[in-house]
Protein backbone atom coordinates (compact mmCIF):
# COMPACT_ATOMS: atom_id res chain seq x y z
CA UNK A 1 0.00 0.00 0.00
CA UNK A 2 1.38 3.42 -0.98
CA UNK A 3 2.25 5.75 1.88
CA UNK A 4 0.01 8.81 2.03
CA UNK A 5 2.01 11.97 1.41
CA UNK A 6 -0.02 15.14 1.99
CA UNK A 7 0.21 18.10 -0.34
CA UNK A 8 1.24 21.46 1.08
CA UNK A 9 -2.46 22.41 1.17
CA UNK A 10 -3.47 19.26 3.02
CA UNK A 11 -0.60 19.68 5.49
CA UNK A 12 -1.72 23.24 6.25
CA UNK A 13 -5.20 21.91 7.08
CA UNK A 14 -3.78 19.15 9.29
CA UNK A 15 -1.63 21.70 11.09
CA UNK A 16 -4.68 23.86 11.68
CA UNK A 17 -6.52 20.88 13.19
CA UNK A 18 -3.74 20.38 15.72
CA UNK A 19 -2.71 23.96 16.50
CA UNK A 20 -5.40 26.29 15.12
CA UNK A 21 -8.49 27.74 16.76
CA UNK A 22 -12.06 28.57 15.84
CA UNK A 23 -13.76 27.32 12.69
CA UNK A 24 -12.44 26.77 9.18
CA UNK A 25 -13.66 27.03 5.60
CA UNK A 26 -11.78 24.81 3.14
CA UNK A 27 -12.10 25.96 -0.47
CA UNK A 28 -11.67 22.54 -2.08
CA UNK A 29 -11.51 22.61 -5.87
CA UNK A 30 -12.87 19.88 -8.14
CA UNK A 31 -11.15 16.51 -7.71
CA UNK A 32 -8.98 17.76 -4.85
CA UNK A 33 -9.38 14.72 -2.61
CA UNK A 34 -11.59 16.43 -0.06
CA UNK A 35 -13.03 13.16 1.26
CA UNK A 36 -9.53 11.75 1.82
CA UNK A 37 -8.50 15.00 3.48
CA UNK A 38 -11.55 14.98 5.75
CA UNK A 39 -10.96 11.38 6.86
CA UNK A 40 -7.31 12.19 7.65
CA UNK A 41 -8.52 15.17 9.70
CA UNK A 42 -10.89 12.92 11.64
CA UNK A 43 -8.01 10.52 12.32
CA UNK A 44 -6.10 13.36 13.99
CA UNK A 45 -8.88 13.98 16.51
CA UNK A 46 -9.35 12.21 19.82
CA UNK A 47 -12.68 13.78 20.78
CA UNK A 48 -16.12 13.04 19.39
CA UNK A 49 -16.81 14.43 15.90
CA UNK A 50 -19.70 14.67 13.46
CA UNK A 51 -19.28 14.49 9.69
CA UNK A 52 -22.27 15.78 7.72
CA UNK A 53 -22.31 14.26 4.24
CA UNK A 54 -24.22 15.67 1.27
CA UNK A 55 -26.39 12.58 0.69
CA UNK A 56 -27.00 9.08 2.02
CA UNK A 57 -24.77 7.26 -0.48
CA UNK A 58 -21.79 9.47 0.41
CA UNK A 59 -22.55 9.02 4.11
CA UNK A 60 -22.63 5.23 3.73
CA UNK A 61 -19.30 5.27 1.89
CA UNK A 62 -17.55 7.55 4.39
CA UNK A 63 -18.95 5.69 7.39
CA UNK A 64 -16.82 2.67 6.46
CA UNK A 65 -13.66 4.80 6.38
CA UNK A 66 -14.24 7.12 9.33
CA UNK A 67 -12.71 6.39 12.76
CA UNK A 68 -14.95 5.06 15.54
CA UNK A 69 -15.14 8.42 17.35
CA UNK A 70 -16.78 10.05 14.31
CA UNK A 71 -20.50 9.89 13.54
CA UNK A 72 -21.32 10.20 9.84
CA UNK A 73 -24.81 11.48 9.00
CA UNK A 74 -26.61 13.63 6.48
CA UNK A 75 -28.07 16.95 7.57
CA UNK A 76 -31.53 15.48 7.10
CA UNK A 77 -30.84 12.48 9.32
CA UNK A 78 -29.35 14.78 11.97
CA UNK A 79 -32.47 16.93 12.00
CA UNK A 80 -34.75 13.88 11.85
CA UNK A 81 -33.12 12.34 14.92
CA UNK A 82 -33.44 15.60 16.83
CA UNK A 83 -37.12 15.90 15.95
CA UNK A 84 -37.90 12.29 16.89
CA UNK A 85 -36.27 12.84 20.27
CA UNK A 86 -38.71 15.69 20.77
CA UNK A 87 -42.00 14.23 19.54
CA UNK A 88 -41.44 10.48 19.15
CA UNK A 89 -41.90 8.41 16.04
CA UNK A 90 -43.10 10.37 13.01
CA UNK A 91 -44.47 9.53 9.56
CA UNK A 92 -42.57 10.63 6.46
CA UNK A 93 -44.85 12.00 3.73
CA UNK A 94 -42.66 13.22 0.86
CA UNK A 95 -45.55 15.07 -0.83
CA UNK A 96 -46.93 16.61 2.36
CA UNK A 97 -47.29 20.09 0.88
CA UNK A 98 -49.09 18.81 -2.22
CA UNK A 99 -51.45 16.83 0.02
CA UNK A 100 -52.23 19.91 2.10
CA UNK A 101 -52.84 21.95 -1.05
CA UNK A 102 -55.23 19.31 -2.43
CA UNK A 103 -57.06 18.86 0.88
CA UNK A 104 -57.35 22.55 1.74
CA UNK A 105 -57.73 24.68 -1.36
CA UNK A 106 -60.53 24.95 -3.90
CA UNK A 107 -60.08 23.42 -7.34
CA UNK A 108 -59.55 26.89 -8.81
CA UNK A 109 -56.93 27.75 -6.18
CA UNK A 110 -55.16 24.45 -6.85
CA UNK A 111 -55.03 25.13 -10.60
CA UNK A 112 -54.07 28.78 -10.29
CA UNK A 113 -51.69 28.69 -7.34
CA UNK A 114 -50.86 25.05 -6.53
CA UNK A 115 -47.47 24.62 -8.26
CA UNK A 116 -46.24 28.05 -7.09
CA UNK A 117 -47.36 27.35 -3.51
CA UNK A 118 -45.46 24.05 -3.40
CA UNK A 119 -42.26 25.70 -4.56
CA UNK A 120 -42.68 28.77 -2.38
CA UNK A 121 -43.37 26.73 0.77
CA UNK A 122 -40.23 24.65 0.15
CA UNK A 123 -38.16 27.82 -0.31
CA UNK A 124 -39.66 29.36 2.84
CA UNK A 125 -38.65 26.27 4.82
CA UNK A 126 -35.12 26.40 3.40
CA UNK A 127 -34.87 29.99 4.62
CA UNK A 128 -36.38 29.25 8.02
CA UNK A 129 -39.46 31.45 7.64
CA UNK A 130 -41.90 30.52 10.43
CA UNK A 131 -45.56 31.64 10.15
CA UNK A 132 -46.45 34.14 12.87
CA UNK A 133 -49.63 32.23 13.78
CA UNK A 134 -47.71 29.09 14.77
CA UNK A 135 -47.29 28.94 18.53
CA UNK A 136 -43.73 28.77 19.91
CA UNK A 137 -42.18 29.00 16.43
CA UNK A 138 -39.25 31.32 15.86
CA UNK A 139 -38.06 31.88 12.32
CA UNK A 140 -34.75 32.99 10.85
CA UNK A 141 -36.61 35.67 8.87
CA UNK A 142 -39.80 37.50 9.77
CA UNK A 143 -43.16 36.41 8.38
CA UNK A 144 -44.00 39.54 6.42
CA UNK A 145 -45.46 40.05 2.96
CA UNK A 146 -42.20 41.72 1.99
CA UNK A 147 -40.17 38.65 3.03
CA UNK A 148 -42.43 36.36 0.99
CA UNK A 149 -42.27 38.73 -1.97
CA UNK A 150 -38.46 38.75 -1.80
CA UNK A 151 -38.43 34.95 -2.00
CA UNK A 152 -40.84 35.02 -4.96
CA UNK A 153 -38.64 37.50 -6.80
CA UNK A 154 -35.30 35.84 -6.02
CA UNK A 155 -36.43 32.39 -7.12
CA UNK A 156 -38.56 33.45 -10.11
CA UNK A 157 -41.73 31.85 -8.77
CA UNK A 158 -44.48 32.54 -11.26
CA UNK A 159 -48.23 32.20 -11.75
CA UNK A 160 -50.47 31.39 -14.71
CA UNK A 161 -52.05 34.20 -16.67
CA UNK A 162 -51.16 37.86 -16.37
CA UNK A 163 -50.16 37.50 -12.72
CA UNK A 164 -51.33 40.80 -11.21
CA UNK A 165 -50.07 42.21 -7.92
CA UNK A 166 -53.35 41.13 -6.34
CA UNK A 167 -52.79 37.54 -7.47
CA UNK A 168 -49.29 37.52 -5.97
CA UNK A 169 -50.74 38.77 -2.68
CA UNK A 170 -53.19 35.88 -2.87
CA UNK A 171 -50.28 33.50 -3.50
CA UNK A 172 -48.54 34.81 -0.36
CA UNK A 173 -51.74 34.44 1.67
CA UNK A 174 -52.31 30.86 0.52
CA UNK A 175 -48.65 29.85 0.90
CA UNK A 176 -48.65 31.23 4.45
CA UNK A 177 -51.83 29.27 5.15
CA UNK A 178 -50.37 26.01 3.83
CA UNK A 179 -47.09 26.54 5.69
CA UNK A 180 -49.04 27.20 8.89
CA UNK A 181 -50.99 23.94 8.47
CA UNK A 182 -47.74 22.14 7.72
CA UNK A 183 -46.21 23.44 10.96
CA UNK A 184 -49.26 22.31 12.92
CA UNK A 185 -48.86 18.79 11.51
CA UNK A 186 -45.84 17.89 13.61
CA UNK A 187 -46.16 14.10 13.48
CA UNK A 188 -46.28 13.90 9.67
CA UNK A 189 -43.21 15.46 8.10
CA UNK A 190 -41.54 15.78 4.71
CA UNK A 191 -37.82 15.94 3.98
CA UNK A 192 -37.76 19.74 4.30
CA UNK A 193 -39.33 19.47 7.77
CA UNK A 194 -36.46 17.28 8.96
CA UNK A 195 -34.29 20.40 9.00
CA UNK A 196 -37.00 23.07 9.26
CA UNK A 197 -38.84 21.86 12.38
CA UNK A 198 -35.77 21.63 14.67
CA UNK A 199 -34.85 25.15 13.52
CA UNK A 200 -38.14 26.95 14.07
CA UNK A 201 -39.11 25.05 17.24
CA UNK A 202 -35.65 25.24 18.79
CA UNK A 203 -35.09 21.49 19.08
CA UNK A 204 -31.38 20.97 19.44
CA UNK A 205 -29.63 17.96 17.87
CA UNK A 206 -26.85 16.14 19.76
CA UNK A 207 -23.89 18.48 20.22
CA UNK A 208 -20.32 17.83 19.13
CA UNK A 209 -17.01 19.62 19.73
CA UNK A 210 -16.16 19.08 16.05
CA UNK A 211 -18.55 19.26 13.09
CA UNK A 212 -17.39 18.70 9.51
CA UNK A 213 -19.71 19.78 6.66
CA UNK A 214 -19.30 18.39 3.15
CA UNK A 215 -20.47 20.23 -0.01
CA UNK A 216 -20.76 23.35 2.12
CA UNK A 217 -21.32 25.56 -0.93
CA UNK A 218 -24.85 24.13 -1.24
CA UNK A 219 -26.17 24.80 2.28
CA UNK A 220 -29.43 26.66 2.76
CA UNK A 221 -29.82 29.23 5.57
CA UNK A 222 -31.76 26.66 7.62
CA UNK A 223 -28.96 24.12 7.18
CA UNK A 224 -26.40 26.69 8.33
CA UNK A 225 -28.46 27.14 11.48
CA UNK A 226 -28.69 23.38 12.11
CA UNK A 227 -24.89 23.09 11.90
CA UNK A 228 -24.62 25.90 14.45
CA UNK A 229 -27.05 24.10 16.77
CA UNK A 230 -24.99 20.88 16.57
CA UNK A 231 -21.88 22.54 18.02
CA UNK A 232 -20.98 22.62 21.69
CA UNK A 233 -20.38 26.01 23.26
CA UNK A 234 -16.72 26.05 22.21
CA UNK A 235 -17.26 23.72 19.26
CA UNK A 236 -15.38 24.08 15.98
CA UNK A 237 -16.84 23.64 12.50
CA UNK A 238 -15.04 22.79 9.28
CA UNK A 239 -16.90 23.64 6.09
CA UNK A 240 -15.51 21.84 3.04
CA UNK A 241 -16.79 22.93 -0.35
CA UNK A 242 -16.13 24.81 -3.54
CA UNK A 243 -17.67 28.22 -4.16
CA UNK A 244 -17.15 27.57 -7.89
CA UNK A 245 -19.39 24.51 -7.79
CA UNK A 246 -22.40 26.24 -6.21
CA UNK A 247 -25.20 25.60 -8.71
CA UNK A 248 -28.29 24.88 -6.59
CA UNK A 249 -29.33 28.44 -5.81
CA UNK A 250 -32.53 27.89 -7.79
CA UNK A 251 -33.83 25.37 -5.23
CA UNK A 252 -33.13 27.24 -2.00
CA UNK A 253 -29.40 26.87 -1.41
CA UNK A 254 -27.55 29.98 -0.32
CA UNK A 255 -25.63 31.13 -3.41
CA UNK A 256 -23.08 32.72 -1.03
CA UNK A 257 -22.98 29.81 1.41
CA UNK A 258 -19.19 29.68 1.78
CA UNK A 259 -18.84 33.46 2.30
CA UNK A 260 -21.67 33.42 4.81
CA UNK A 261 -20.05 30.54 6.71
CA UNK A 262 -16.89 32.63 7.04
CA UNK A 263 -18.91 35.56 8.34
CA UNK A 264 -21.29 33.61 10.58
CA UNK A 265 -18.67 31.40 12.24
CA UNK A 266 -15.73 33.81 12.10
CA UNK A 267 -13.93 31.10 10.16
CA UNK A 268 -10.39 31.02 8.84
CA UNK A 269 -9.95 30.03 5.18
CA UNK A 270 -7.54 27.52 3.66
CA UNK A 271 -7.38 26.28 0.06
CA UNK A 272 -7.28 22.76 -1.32
CA UNK A 273 -6.28 23.68 -4.85
CA UNK A 274 -4.67 20.62 -6.46
CA UNK A 275 -6.99 18.59 -8.70
CA UNK A 276 -6.03 14.89 -8.73
CA UNK A 277 -8.76 13.92 -11.19
CA UNK A 278 -8.07 15.88 -14.35
CA UNK A 279 -5.15 15.90 -16.81
CA UNK A 280 -3.08 19.03 -17.29
CA UNK A 281 -4.76 20.01 -20.56
CA UNK A 282 -8.18 20.02 -18.87
CA UNK A 283 -6.88 22.04 -15.93
CA UNK A 284 -5.46 24.66 -18.29
CA UNK A 285 -8.95 25.17 -19.75
CA UNK A 286 -10.55 25.28 -16.31
CA UNK A 287 -8.06 27.92 -15.15
CA UNK A 288 -9.65 30.40 -17.54
CA UNK A 289 -12.65 30.24 -15.19
CA UNK A 290 -10.99 29.45 -11.85
CA UNK A 291 -7.31 30.48 -11.92
CA UNK A 292 -6.48 28.90 -8.56
CA UNK A 293 -7.09 25.30 -9.63
CA UNK A 294 -3.82 23.39 -10.09
CA UNK A 295 -2.92 20.14 -11.82
CA UNK A 296 -1.15 17.45 -9.83
CA UNK A 297 2.57 17.01 -10.62
CA UNK A 298 1.85 13.43 -11.68
CA UNK A 299 -1.13 14.34 -13.89
CA UNK A 300 -0.89 13.19 -17.52
CA UNK A 301 -1.24 15.67 -20.37
CA UNK A 302 -4.63 14.22 -21.29
CA UNK A 303 -6.73 14.56 -24.43
CA UNK A 304 -9.04 17.33 -25.54
CA UNK A 305 -10.86 16.66 -28.82
CA UNK A 306 -13.45 18.80 -30.59
CA UNK A 307 -15.61 16.43 -32.65
CA UNK A 308 -18.10 19.07 -33.74
CA UNK A 309 -20.99 17.29 -35.45
CA UNK A 310 -18.68 14.51 -36.66
CA UNK A 311 -19.63 11.89 -34.10
CA UNK A 312 -21.75 8.76 -34.01
CA UNK A 313 -22.73 6.07 -31.53
CA UNK A 314 -19.40 4.36 -32.27
CA UNK A 315 -17.60 7.37 -30.74
CA UNK A 316 -18.69 6.31 -27.25
CA UNK A 317 -18.36 3.39 -24.83
CA UNK A 318 -20.80 2.24 -22.17
CA UNK A 319 -18.67 3.89 -19.47
CA UNK A 320 -18.74 7.37 -21.05
CA UNK A 321 -20.64 10.40 -19.83
CA UNK A 322 -22.29 12.99 -22.10
CA UNK A 323 -23.27 16.23 -20.37
CA UNK A 324 -25.09 19.37 -21.46
CA UNK A 325 -26.33 22.63 -20.00
CA UNK A 326 -29.87 22.00 -21.29
CA UNK A 327 -32.11 18.95 -21.56
CA UNK A 328 -33.40 19.24 -25.12
CA UNK A 329 -30.03 18.60 -26.86
CA UNK A 330 -29.55 15.54 -24.65
CA UNK A 331 -32.81 14.09 -25.95
CA UNK A 332 -31.82 14.70 -29.57
CA UNK A 333 -28.40 13.12 -28.95
CA UNK A 334 -29.92 10.15 -27.11
CA UNK A 335 -32.24 9.28 -29.97
CA UNK A 336 -29.51 9.73 -32.55
CA UNK A 337 -27.49 7.14 -30.61
CA UNK A 338 -30.48 4.85 -30.08
CA UNK A 339 -31.15 4.89 -33.83
CA UNK A 340 -27.72 3.32 -34.24
CA UNK A 341 -28.65 0.40 -31.96
CA UNK A 342 -26.72 1.57 -28.89
CA UNK A 343 -28.55 1.73 -25.55
CA UNK A 344 -28.53 4.98 -23.58
CA UNK A 345 -30.21 6.50 -20.55
CA UNK A 346 -30.69 10.11 -19.46
CA UNK A 347 -29.91 10.44 -15.76
CA UNK A 348 -32.70 11.92 -13.65
CA UNK A 349 -36.06 10.21 -13.27
CA UNK A 350 -37.31 13.37 -11.54
CA UNK A 351 -36.64 15.37 -14.71
CA UNK A 352 -38.72 12.94 -16.75
CA UNK A 353 -41.50 13.12 -14.18
CA UNK A 354 -41.55 16.91 -14.53
CA UNK A 355 -41.92 16.69 -18.31
CA UNK A 356 -44.74 14.16 -18.00
CA UNK A 357 -46.49 16.34 -15.42
CA UNK A 358 -46.41 19.33 -17.79
CA UNK A 359 -47.89 17.28 -20.65
CA UNK A 360 -50.69 15.80 -18.56
CA UNK A 361 -51.65 19.15 -17.03
CA UNK A 362 -52.30 20.46 -20.54
CA UNK A 363 -54.78 17.60 -21.13
CA UNK A 364 -54.04 17.33 -24.87
CA UNK A 365 -56.40 15.36 -27.08
CA UNK A 366 -53.83 14.47 -29.73
CA UNK A 367 -50.29 15.43 -30.88
CA UNK A 368 -51.44 18.54 -32.76
CA UNK A 369 -53.42 19.68 -29.74
CA UNK A 370 -50.37 19.10 -27.54
CA UNK A 371 -48.19 21.22 -29.84
CA UNK A 372 -50.76 24.03 -29.84
CA UNK A 373 -51.15 23.92 -26.07
CA UNK A 374 -47.39 23.77 -25.53
CA UNK A 375 -46.92 26.96 -27.55
CA UNK A 376 -49.70 28.67 -25.60
CA UNK A 377 -48.24 27.40 -22.30
CA UNK A 378 -44.77 28.70 -23.18
CA UNK A 379 -46.15 32.10 -24.18
CA UNK A 380 -48.17 32.36 -20.95
CA UNK A 381 -45.27 31.39 -18.72
CA UNK A 382 -42.84 33.79 -20.38
CA UNK A 383 -45.36 36.64 -20.21
CA UNK A 384 -45.81 36.03 -16.50
CA UNK A 385 -42.09 36.19 -15.88
CA UNK A 386 -41.64 39.30 -18.02
CA UNK A 387 -44.62 41.06 -16.43
CA UNK A 388 -43.13 40.47 -12.99
CA UNK A 389 -39.57 41.25 -14.03
CA UNK A 390 -38.67 42.47 -17.51
CA UNK A 391 -35.24 40.84 -17.23
CA UNK A 392 -36.57 37.63 -15.69
CA UNK A 393 -34.95 34.29 -16.54
CA UNK A 394 -37.11 32.26 -18.95
CA UNK A 395 -34.45 29.61 -19.54
CA UNK A 396 -36.25 26.84 -17.63
CA UNK A 397 -39.47 27.44 -19.55
CA UNK A 398 -37.70 27.40 -22.90
CA UNK A 399 -35.75 24.25 -22.07
CA UNK A 400 -38.85 22.33 -20.95
CA UNK A 401 -40.71 23.47 -24.07
CA UNK A 402 -37.83 22.48 -26.36
CA UNK A 403 -37.41 19.12 -24.63
CA UNK A 404 -41.05 18.11 -25.03
CA UNK A 405 -41.06 19.38 -28.63
CA UNK A 406 -37.98 17.23 -29.28
CA UNK A 407 -39.90 14.13 -28.18
CA UNK A 408 -42.72 15.16 -30.52
CA UNK A 409 -40.18 15.50 -33.36
CA UNK A 410 -38.81 12.03 -32.61
CA UNK A 411 -42.25 10.41 -32.40
CA UNK A 412 -44.59 12.40 -34.69
CA UNK A 413 -47.23 9.63 -34.73
CA UNK A 414 -47.27 9.01 -30.98
CA UNK A 415 -50.21 10.03 -28.80
CA UNK A 416 -49.57 12.36 -25.86
CA UNK A 417 -49.62 9.33 -23.54
CA UNK A 418 -47.24 7.58 -25.92
CA UNK A 419 -44.86 10.53 -25.57
CA UNK A 420 -45.13 10.20 -21.79
CA UNK A 421 -44.21 6.52 -22.03
CA UNK A 422 -41.16 7.36 -24.15
CA UNK A 423 -40.05 9.94 -21.60
CA UNK A 424 -40.53 7.46 -18.77
CA UNK A 425 -38.48 4.84 -20.63
CA UNK A 426 -35.40 6.96 -21.31
CA UNK A 427 -35.09 8.92 -18.03
CA UNK A 428 -33.69 6.79 -15.24
CA UNK A 429 -31.72 6.89 -12.01
CA UNK A 430 -30.15 3.51 -12.81
CA UNK A 431 -27.48 4.11 -15.46
CA UNK A 432 -24.75 1.72 -14.34
CA UNK A 433 -23.02 -0.01 -17.25
CA UNK A 434 -24.85 2.00 -19.90
CA UNK A 435 -23.92 5.11 -21.88
CA UNK A 436 -25.22 7.96 -19.74
CA UNK A 437 -26.37 11.43 -20.69
CA UNK A 438 -27.20 14.06 -18.09
CA UNK A 439 -27.46 17.76 -17.43
CA UNK A 440 -24.44 19.43 -15.86
CA UNK A 441 -26.50 19.98 -12.71
CA UNK A 442 -26.88 16.20 -12.47
CA UNK A 443 -23.19 15.67 -13.31
CA UNK A 444 -22.02 17.54 -10.21
CA UNK A 445 -20.16 15.01 -8.08
CA UNK A 446 -19.74 12.57 -10.99
CA UNK A 447 -16.61 11.67 -12.94
CA UNK A 448 -15.68 9.37 -15.81
CA UNK A 449 -12.58 8.51 -17.81
CA UNK A 450 -14.16 10.02 -20.91
CA UNK A 451 -16.59 12.93 -20.75
CA UNK A 452 -18.23 14.66 -23.71
CA UNK A 453 -19.65 18.17 -23.39
CA UNK A 454 -22.62 18.62 -25.72
CA UNK A 455 -23.28 22.06 -27.26
CA UNK A 456 -20.84 24.01 -25.11
CA UNK A 457 -22.09 27.27 -26.60
CA UNK A 458 -25.16 26.98 -24.35
CA UNK A 459 -22.90 28.11 -21.49
CA UNK A 460 -23.40 30.59 -20.03
CA UNK A 461 -27.14 30.79 -20.51
CA UNK A 462 -28.14 34.05 -22.12
CA UNK A 463 -31.18 34.08 -19.84
CA UNK A 464 -29.11 34.56 -16.68
CA UNK A 465 -29.82 38.09 -15.50
CA UNK A 466 -29.25 38.25 -11.74
CA UNK A 467 -25.70 38.32 -10.45
CA UNK A 468 -26.12 35.03 -8.58
CA UNK A 469 -27.50 33.40 -11.74
CA UNK A 470 -24.54 34.61 -13.81
CA UNK A 471 -22.10 33.31 -11.19
CA UNK A 472 -23.78 29.90 -11.18
CA UNK A 473 -23.67 29.72 -14.97
CA UNK A 474 -19.90 30.18 -14.79
CA UNK A 475 -19.81 27.46 -12.15
CA UNK A 476 -21.69 25.07 -14.44
CA UNK A 477 -19.05 25.48 -17.12
CA UNK A 478 -16.31 24.87 -14.56
CA UNK A 479 -18.04 21.66 -13.47
CA UNK A 480 -18.34 20.53 -17.09
CA UNK A 481 -14.60 20.97 -17.68
CA UNK A 482 -13.57 19.06 -14.55
CA UNK A 483 -15.45 15.73 -14.81
CA UNK A 484 -13.03 13.81 -17.11
CA UNK A 485 -10.03 11.76 -16.00
CA UNK A 486 -8.69 11.13 -19.52
CA UNK A 487 -10.57 12.43 -22.56
CA UNK A 488 -12.54 15.67 -22.62
CA UNK A 489 -14.55 15.79 -25.82
CA UNK A 490 -16.79 18.48 -27.29
CA UNK A 491 -19.66 17.44 -29.52
CA UNK A 492 -22.45 19.33 -31.27
CA UNK A 493 -25.95 18.47 -32.34
CA UNK A 494 -27.92 21.09 -34.24
CA UNK A 495 -31.35 22.22 -33.22
CA UNK A 496 -33.96 20.74 -35.53
CA UNK A 497 -35.22 23.34 -37.99
CA UNK A 498 -38.98 23.64 -38.21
Amino acid sequence: MATFKPSKYQQAIFDWIETGSGSLVVEATAGSGKSTTAIKCLDLLTSKALFLAFNKSIADELREKAPSHADVLTLNSLGHRAWMRQVGRVTILADKTRTLVNDTLTEFEQRQYGPAIKKLVAIAKAHGLAPKLVKNAKGLIADTDEAWDNLIGHYDIDLPGKATDEEYLTLIHLARRILTLSCESKMVIDFDDQIYFPIIFGVSPPKYPWVFVDEAQDLSPAQHRLVEMALTHAGRAIFIGDSFQAVYGFRGSDANSMKNAIKRFGASVLPLSICYRCPKSHIKMAQALVPQIEAADTAPEGNVIDYGEGWSAATFTNEDLIICRNSAPLVRAAYKILAQKVAVRILGRDLGTGLISTIRKLKPKNPDDLIEKLHAWREREIKKIKLKNESGNTDKIDDRFETIMTFLDMFPQASPEGICREIEAIYSDNTKGILTLCTIHKAKGLEANRVFVLNRSLMPSKMARMDWEKAQEKNLEFIALTRAKDLLGFIEIPKKKK
